[in-house]
């Protein structure tokens, strides 16, 4: 059973381009600085782009958290957000 309230409730709303997808944090992305983004220097494992929103893909960056809990334990790993 549903409450008014509860079906009223606004979808939650699309994370921006400074916020990971997976978890919510921000990413720290620097692609609009002049070193550019961190990322750029890293490979990011196929598995975890996996896990990224169809919406959020070449949108947001991954932030370093992600990566290196997926590369800590790629089965264990489970994004926040998705």
């Amino acid at each position: 059973m549903t409450s008014a309230a509860s079906r009223n409730k606004p979808a939650p709303a699309q994370p921006g381009p400074e916020v990971c997808p997976l978890c919510g944090q921000d990413n720290h992305c620097g692609v609009r600085e002049p070193d550019g983004c961190w990322c750029a220097a890293v490979t990011m494992p196929a598995g975890l782009l996996a896990h990224l929103p169809v919406a959020s893909r070449g949108k947001a960056c991954i932030c370093r958290s992600c990566l290196a809990a997926y590369q800590r334990d790629p089965a264990a790993f489970r994004p926040f957000l998705t």
